[in-house]
C-alpha cells in the first residue's frame, strides 16, 4: 500500500510537505510501514514542481508486464500538476514529470490538474491497465471530470472540444449528492456512471462502453463490501 503522509503536524494544512510512504500486510488488515518514504520531493528534475508542497494523491495501476504506473499530484503551492512515475516493486520509482507537459506544445502545463483514474480490465483474476481503441484512457479532474489518452502511459493528451478547450465530461449537479464536487477516484463519483453514460455517448459513441465497464466494476466492488460488512457483523 502507498499512502500520503505530511511532515510537521504543528503547521496548519497547506503549510506542510507531503511524501508517499510504503506499507505491507499479510492479511490486508494489519499493515507495517517502512521507515522512509518511497516517493518524495528530492533534488532531481522534478524538484521545482514538487517543493515545498510535496507529492500527493497516489493512484496506482499495473501493466500486464508487472510494471506499476503511479499517477500523483505535484504540489509546489502554486499550481497542482498531475505527474507520472513507474516502478517494478512499489519501492523504487522513476519520475517522468507532468503528464501533460508535451500535449499541444505545453498548452496545459500551467493549468491546475489533479485526481486521476486509469481504465483497467481483469486478466486472469488480475486488474491491469487496458487499452480502448488502441490507446490508454484515463479520467481526471477535481470538480469537473475530464479525460485523456496516451500511447505510452507517460505522455497524455487531454480530450478537447470543438473550441480547443478541455472537454468537460460531467460536472456537479445542483440539488444532488454531487452538487459540490465530482472527483475521479471517489466512490460517490463512480456510482453515477450509468447516469452519465448517455452523456458520454453523445460526445463520442465508443466512450459509452468505457463507462459500462467502470459501472460493472463499481457494482462488483460495492457488492463485495456489502458482503464483507454482513459477514463481519
Amino acid at each position: 500500500m502507498l499512502y500520503r503522509s505530511e511532515d510537521n503536524s504543528a503547521q496548519r494544512i497547506g503549510n506542510r510537505s507531503s511524501r508517499l510512504g510504503y506499507a505491507f500486510s499479510k492479511d490486508g488488515m494489519n499493515f507495517k510501514k517502512c521507515r522512509f518514504p518511497v516517493l518524495y520531493p528530492a533534488k532531481d528534475s522534478q524538484f521545482e514542481q514538487e517543493m515545498p508542497g510535496g507529492c500527493e494523491d497516489p493512484r496506482i495501476a499495473r501493466r500486464e508486464n508487472g510494471t506499476y504506473v503511479l499517477l500523483y499530484t505535484q504540489w509546489n503551492r502554486k499550481v497542482p500538476r498531475l505527474a507520472v512515475a513507474t516502478s517494478k516493486d512499489l519501492k523504487s520509482w522513476t519520475k517522468f514529470g507532468s503528464v501533460f507537459k508535451m500535449a499541444f506544445a505545453g498548452k496545459f502545463f500551467n493549468e491546475p490538474t489533479k485526481s486521476v483514474s486509469i481504465v483497467t480490465k481483469v486478466v486472469r483474476e488480475n486488474q491491469v491497465i487496458a487499452k480502448i481503441n488502441g490507446k490508454y484512457f484515463m479520467y481526471w479532474g477535481e470538480k469537473n471530470v475530464y479525460a485523456a489518452t496516451s500511447d505510452d502511459l507517460i505522455s497524455w493528451t487531454p480530450i478537447l472540444n470543438s473550441k480547443g478547450d478541455i472537454q468537460v465530461l460531467f460536472s456537479p449537479r445542483a440539488g444532488f449528492f454531487d452538487s459540490e464536487l465530482t472527483e475521479v477516484g471517489h466512490l460517490q463519483y463512480l456510482q453515477v456512471t450509468e447516469y452519465y453514460s448517455s452523456i458520454m455517448e453523445k460526445i463520442k459513441p465508443e466512450w459509452k462502453a468505457i463507462y459500462v465497464i467502470r459501472q460493472m466494476r463499481t457494482v462488483s466492488v460495492k457488492h463485495y463490501l456489502i458482503a464483507k460488512i454482513q459477514q463481519d457483523y
